[in-house]
């Protein structure tokens, strides 16, 4: 990465914390009527949508990588879901042996890499149908530069598909005054900005949507704070996001929109040939 134009906010030391303190997560479960699975069942849907709309080839023809793959709950989803073959790269060492761990745990082949998207491994470029980021590209100053080198990861007329968390709305607005710190390490995007990077970066727009309704699962974690007050906020958060997603899983459909929306995702292809 070139320091003097990109600031990475979150950076790795971050992420090994995180990573290191947390149990490894349970498997997306996108079929039934769950309450607990409505989110999974609404990433489900969009990425069933975009691969039928958008990609050239069937998706068990076809190969994804996520990149910021620390911890992937999306890859096996993506290989058993899908049929995908998947890879992934992240520059936190935790996150990755992480996401080899959950691959296994499925007996699912992946090809995980430790390493830096701005300084990519050379057989990893134009190499995939499919180039994901799950809350990847908002941690840097330069987005477009950014989606740029996502992009490199793309086959030519590959798929970009980069979802962030909707900073500017109502989840953004939560977490700026019960957690500053996590805060601080966005940038914050409409669908807009998000979109107009993507163009910045070169890249043809397909879509872009503001997902879901709500969820405010957004964690309270301030040593300031006492923690009987960081458990009431919390659960209260968890609560009402249950609330609607109990309230959607039984018929009544509620509007994504650019302020209660949890997340943005933009779909864009990379050109077949590059301009110069």
């Amino acid at each position: 990465m070139n320091q003097e134009t990109q600031v990475d906010k979150a950076r790795v030391d971050h992420w090994e914390t995180v990573w290191g303190g947390m149990a490894m997560p349970d498997p997306m479960v996108t079929d039934g009527r769950a309450v607990r699975d409505y989110l999974a069942r609404c990433f489900d849907r969009y990425f069933s949508l975009i691969f039928d709309r958008f990609l050239n080839r069937p998706t068990y023809e076809s190969s994804v990588i996520e990149l910021g793959c620390g911890r992937s709950i999306w890859l096996p989803w993506f290989a058993k879901r899908f049929g995908l073959e998947v890879g992934g790269l992240d520059y936190s060492q935790t996150g990755c042996h992480q996401a080899e761990a959950l691959l296994a745990r499925d007996n699912i082949e992946g090809d995980i890499l430790e390493g830096d998207i701005f300084a990519p491994p050379e057989n990893m470029l134009n190499r995939f149908d499919v180039v994901t980021s799950f809350g990847l590209v908002e941690h840097f100053t330069d987005t477009a530069s950014c989606i740029s080198s996502c992009a490199a990861f793309a086959k030519p007329g590959g798929l970009i598909v980069s979802e962030i968390p909707n900073m500017f709305g109502l989840n953004g607005a939560i977490v700026k005054v019960i957690n500053r710190r996590v805060y601080d390490m966005h940038v914050p995007m409409t669908r807009e900005m998000l979109v107009a990077a993507h163009k910045k970066a070169g890249l043809e727009i397909l879509d872009s949507h503001y997902l879901m309704f709500a969820n405010l699962n957004v964690s309270f974690l301030n040593q300031k704070a006492p923690q009987i007050f960081q458990t009431l906020v919390n659960g209260s958060l968890y609560a009402v996001t249950r609330l609607f997603w109990w309230l959607e899983t039984n018929g009544l459909k509620l509007p994504a929109t650019a302020f209660a929306s949890p997340y943005v995702i933009v779909v864009a292809r990379k050109p077949v040939k590059e301009t110069n």
